[in-house]
């Protein structure tokens, strides 16, 4: 891909403060590479919510591999690739009967695990194809439906929360949004503050007026970002969760290569948001969210208030980085210039490209203090 140079600036790899040097780690890395690392392919994604599992054949997409789920003859989830062995037609057109998949162009079944059950034009000497179409592995799991791939999956998904996430009061709701831009800008974006009161300005954060401190650093399993000194008054939801002038402590964790967990706290309330990003291929990225409000008594009201906000705030992430996508494929990823707001994504972008490569996580791993304008 072309890289365009651009005059030094800070941050840039000309500058006396380039990432190259220990103080500085603020500078994306050059240069994008589309194709998804072949390690990830022998992890589980979230392909659908268990409830979009109905009478018709679902068509999904996962690191570049075209599926087909439904339900077998047990309800179990299960996925096959979308495409008959007959005649290669898209199996997703087809039909759901007894528990089979049914081929829309000459009626050929086949059950859960590929093997087919049934071709209605053969003569009663005939029999049925030994062939199978491929199957993936899947899990459901906590209303989810996971699929691996690879040809070794892990032997359990990730939980959406962990046991010291839990809250018996807690209220919570689920979004989905597919995104024409790669899986790693989407997660440096949740790690980018530095964007919302642009992007979402009125929703979530304003114009930048108040210095933060974060501590960034590498964790064994991604990033984890820590921000002290944040308060949120001039935002519909600061409003909402905080009292004018609080403080809220603030965590955004990223583990790799795909999940993203943000957590506010502010005294005894809070709001987790986990989000789980799943590769359709390399430029296409399907991302299922789920909020957890912990507001005792309130949380329901509160869930329900939130629920059209978050709705809004993806689609506007959705707008900045399916534009960003096109442009650095127009233009190339040779970036201009940063400032320490960028350092959280810097460390995930190079953590996730480390993390492909076979070379994450570091011993010692990465640690840096910042303060920017939020």
């Amino acid at each position: 891909m072309k890289e365009h140079a651009l005059p030094p600036s800070l941050g840039s790899p000309d500058s006396p403060d380039s990432p190259d040097s220990p103080d500085s780690i603020a500078e994306l890395p050059d240069g994008f590479d589309e194709a998804l690392p072949a390690p990830f392919a022998d992890l589980w994604y979230i392909v659908a919510r268990s409830r979009d599992l109905g009478p018709k054949p679902l068509a999904r997409r996962l690191y570049g591999r075209d599926l087909v789920l439904f339900r077998d003859g047990a309800g179990r989830a299960a996925a096959l690739e979308d495409r008959c062995l007959h005649r290669h037609v898209r199996l997703s057109r087809g039909r759901v009967d007894g528990g089979a998949l049914e081929c829309p162009y000459h009626g050929w079944r086949f059950d859960g695990g590929g093997a087919c059950v049934g071709v209605p034009c053969a003569a009663p000497c005939e029999t049925l194809p030994r062939r199978r179409v491929p199957s993936f592995a899947v899990v459901e799991q906590e209303g989810s439906v996971w699929a691996c791939v690879g040809p070794n999956p892990p032997p359990a998904p990730p939980r959406w929360r962990r046991p010291e996430e839990e809250a018996a009061g807690a209220a919570w709701f689920e979004a989905e949004l597919v995104m024409a831009t790669p899986l790693r800008w989407v997660l440096e974006n949740f790690v980018d503050c530095g964007h919302t009161g642009f992007v979402h300005g009125g929703l979530f954060r304003g114009k930048p007026t108040r210095v933060v401190r974060a501590v960034v650093e590498d964790t064994p399993t991604g990033v984890r970002v820590e921000t002290f000194g944040e308060s949120d008054p001039q935002s519909l939801l600061g409003r909402l969760f905080a009292s004018r002038g609080e403080i809220m402590q603030h965590t955004d964790e990223i583990v790799l290569p795909h999940q993203a967990r943000i957590r506010y706290r502010f005294g005894a309330r809070s709001a987790l948001t986990v989000s789980i990003c799943t590769p359709e291929d390399a430029g296409t990225t399907r991302m299922f969210t789920r909020v957890y409000v912990d507001f005792g008594p309130l949380s329901r009201l509160v869930a329900a208030l939130v629920y059209p906000v978050t709705r809004r705030i993806m689609l506007q992430d959705q707008v900045i980085l399916e534009d960003q996508a096109a442009q650095v494929r127009r233009y190339g990823a040779r970036f201009g210039g940063s400032s320490a707001a960028d350092v959280p994504a810097a460390f995930v972008a190079r953590a996730f490209d480390e993390l492909g490569r076979g070379t994450f996580p570091r011993t010692p791993g990465r640690k840096k203090e910042i303060e920017y304008k939020l």
